[in-house]
């Protein structure tokens, strides 16, 4: 009788988990505020525009050979190197800036959790 009433219960129990599964009438959609993260003008980076450096190549009377550099290459091989290395410090400025902005957002946006 037992076991009788314990398999009926179980039956119903399975059935109603099977058959009575339904989809919910009301879908609840979340969304996250947006807060824009303000910093202000952005640092500028200055493009590089690379200038010709021709090197010719020069073979002596012995077969050994040379790699010659004339004095108008040497100049723009030496204003490349500038150019180069103010862009790189530019970019450096710019790294700085976005750390700094981005350092300002957050303890403005959770000012409790900032050690």
């Amino acid at each position: 009788m037992i076991s009788r009433l314990w398999l009926t219960s179980l039956s119903v129990v399975l059935a109603g988990c099977v058959g009575g599964v339904t989809q919910p009438d009301v879908v609840v959609h979340t969304t996250r505020g947006h807060i824009p993260i303000e910093c202000g003008v952005e640092p500028s980076v200055d493009r590089v525009h690379m200038r010709p450096v021709k090197t010719p190549r020069i073979v002596d009377v012995s077969g050994e050979k040379w790699v010659a550099i004339s004095l108008s290459a040497y100049t723009n091989l030496s204003k490349n190197i500038a150019d180069m290395v103010t862009s790189y410090e530019q970019r450096i400025v710019q790294l700085v800036w976005y750390r700094d902005c981005l350092h300002a957002f957050n303890s403005r946006a959770s000012p409790e959790e900032q050690p």
